[in-house]
């Protein structure tokens, strides 16, 4: 059955009233069935955990693609919800003798942090076991509300989907790429039983979004290429919202699911996205998915707040790369567009509340983690943390209490200057540093800070050496020790763009010093300066090892397949140098007593000792 000239759902966004109205109070009743048009519902919540009542509205067969509906939650922290519509099937078929499955969404939802420490926004269903293969649940999560510990801008990570989740793989599909986790469920509820051994499978889109199309059978072909089964029956694929705890909401204005071709012979998708995500929006004067050849679509792009139009990303349609509005003449094929955008470059601040006017958990969030305690507060402009307990022996590290502000748009060659002002109610050391908001946490900055009891300002200069990173975040490591900390005036500005060939920002600055916490000026290859006077000179552009650090007459050569933020430590772990380098093999002059130290390499991880003479 095609399914011919489809409906944008980005372009689905009007207010839907009535409906019918389900709830659920504890156990009574725990769970409501039933079906609205070609559709069938769910309404569910762990009886045993949850005492407040839980709503669902489906808002009728005619109205929003004909599975729209909204849902409400008030409730404990360890409470379970879920309302989803969608396909039943479970008449004896697996995916493959059905036709291709997809769904159509638009909502708006609650804020971050409203569903409880996990939550899940996208499809739900089950495929019953077979003889040589466990019941699988399966989940697609196009976006979820994020938790006290990571924002809702960012993917949901495997450390809040499981303990124990195993990285499957990557594949791309409906304009951005989905990690792929599996876990195993023992001595818990399944369609099949209600003490099962089942496998979860979680397809986890990297660019959150709030409408869109999802291809649900070309997941399913992914995970068999990963080597996941999916042989057994097809039992449901729904449309779904599920919520730990919190109190929240979601409102699907429209959501529909249908089953065959995209599109009928003689016609082909167009899509259309933003590059990054973050960066700003686009529309389209055509909500039609499926073209005929030699359609004329006109399409918009629009900056966000502090970003620029940088073109367009055509494949399989004509047009100009540079003209916004586009007009673009569809092909005889599947094509693509995608609007690009860039950081301005006007020395803006980065921080959202650099001067802590609003209130803990709006835009800087201060956690204790792993056994460890303490509080955080804000006043005239200050933060200050609160430390009353290290955490448990064996658990955690420096970062189980912390201040951390994530959604910075840091892009891959650019050079950013950090500063701010600390202090301790007495000396000690912190850890400031920039990284992926969630696993594997990648970092692309980190310092050691000297405090005292006087309010210093500190800077630092860095360039980001990883793919661009839309929503890193921003940390104050405190769990080293227990005395105060205060903290103000922090903010994080664009200095430049990497230009040429040059991945090295080619700085070697000291942090010894309390006075000289400062980054010296970058050298790279764009520089007007001799080679005989950078202190980091390339020598070969490629590597024949990951990484491998040896001593050369006072100097350090670096091999490396890939460019890297390196950190020097002497003997008593005292951070002396950081410095970057690009891929290939390097020579860095030194200015340091002779003695051991330990170079870190901060992208892998990977550690080496070596003697300095």
């Amino acid at each position: 059955m095609p399914l011919f000239a489809q409906v944008d759902a980005c372009t689905q966004n009007t207010q839907l009233t009535g409906g019918t109205t389900l709830s659920i109070t504890g156990s009574n009743p725990s769970r409501q069935v039933g079906t609205v048009g070609s559709f069938d519902y769910e309404v569910w919540h762990a009886a045993n955990e949850c005492t407040s009542t839980n709503t669902m509205t489906y808002y009728g067969a005619d109205k929003g693609g004909g599975a729209a509906f909204k849902a409400q939650w008030t409730q404990g922290s360890q409470c379970d919800f879920l309302a989803r519509i969608g396909y039943k099937f479970d008449e004896g078929k697996t995916y493959k003798q059905y036709g291709d499955i997809f769904a159509d969404y638009n909502y708006t939802r609650s804020g971050n942090n409203t569903a409880g420490d996990y939550s899940y926004i996208g499809i739900y269903g089950w495929v019953r076991k077979t003889n040589s293969t466990r019941t699988v649940e399966y989940y697609i999560v196009d976006d979820w509300f994020g938790n006290q510990w990571q924002s809702d801008a960012t993917p949901v990570g495997p450390g809040t989907i499981c303990n124990n989740c195993s990285s499957v793989g990557t594949f791309t599909v409906d304009g951005s790429s989905y990690n792929v986790y599996k876990h195993t469920r023992e001595n818990a509820y399944s369609i099949d039983s209600d003490n099962d051994t089942f496998d979860q499978y979680f397809s986890v889109r990297q660019t959150p979004r709030k409408c869109g199309t999802i291809s649900i059978t070309e997941h399913f072909k992914k995970w068999e290429e990963l080597e996941l089964p999916m042989s057994g029956t097809l039992y449901e694929a729904k449309i779904l919202a599920e919520a730990g705890g919190g109190n929240g909401n979601i409102d699907y204005r429209y959501a529909t699911m249908r089953m065959g071709d995209l599109c009928e012979a003689g016609r082909f998708p167009l899509w259309a996205t933003a590059s990054p995500a973050s960066g700003g929006s686009i529309n389209k004067n055509n909500d039609n998915i499926c073209l005929a050849p030699n359609t004329s679509v006109t399409i918009s792009a629009t900056a966000a707040e502090g970003w620029s139009f940088d073109g367009w990303v055509l494949d399989g349609v004509t047009g100009s790369a540079t003209a916004n509005p586009l007009t673009v003449t569809t092909g005889n094929g599947v094509a693509s567009v995608t609007a690009k955008f860039a950081l301005n470059i006007t020395g803006e601040n980065l921080i959202k509340d650099s001067e802590f006017s609003k209130a803990l958990g709006t835009d800087w969030r201060f956690q204790a983690n792993d056994g460890a305690t303490g509080s955080g507060s804000v006043s005239n402009g200050t933060f200050t943390a609160n430390l009353t307990k290290l955490n448990n022996e064996g658990e955690g590290g420096i970062w189980s209490l912390q201040l951390v502000q994530a959604g910075l748009p840091l892009l891959e060659g650019n050079t950013y200057v950090l500063s701010f002002e600390a202090s301790a109610v007495s000396p000690r050391t912190i850890q400031v540093m920039c990284q992926m908001e969630n696993s594997p946490w990648t970092t692309y900055f980190e310092e050691d800070v000297s405090l005292t009891a006087t309010m210093q300002p500190f800077t630092y200069e860095f360039t980001m050496n990883a793919a661009n990173d839309p929503e890193a975040r921003i940390g104050f490591n405190f769990a080293q020790s227990l005395e105060n900390v205060s903290i103000r005036n922090v903010s994080v500005v664009l200095k430049g763009t990497g230009g040429g060939d040059s991945s090295s920002s080619g700085e070697v600055s000291s942090s010894s010093s309390e006075e000289e916490q400062s980054s010296s000026s970058s050298e790279d290859g764009s520089s007007s300066s001799s080679e005989d006077d950078s202190p980091i000179r390339l020598v070969n552009p490629l590597s024949k090892v990951d990484f491998r650090v040896s001593s050369l007459n006072g100097a350090l050569q670096i091999e490396s397949r890939a460019s890297a933020s390196i950190y020097l430590y002497d003997i008593r772990g005292n951070k002396v140098l950081s410095f970057n380098v690009p891929a290939g093999e390097s020579i860095v002059k030194l200015s340091l007593p002779s003695g051991i130290y330990i170079v870190k390499n901060a992208r892998s991880k990977k550690a080496q000792k070596v003697m300095i003479k």
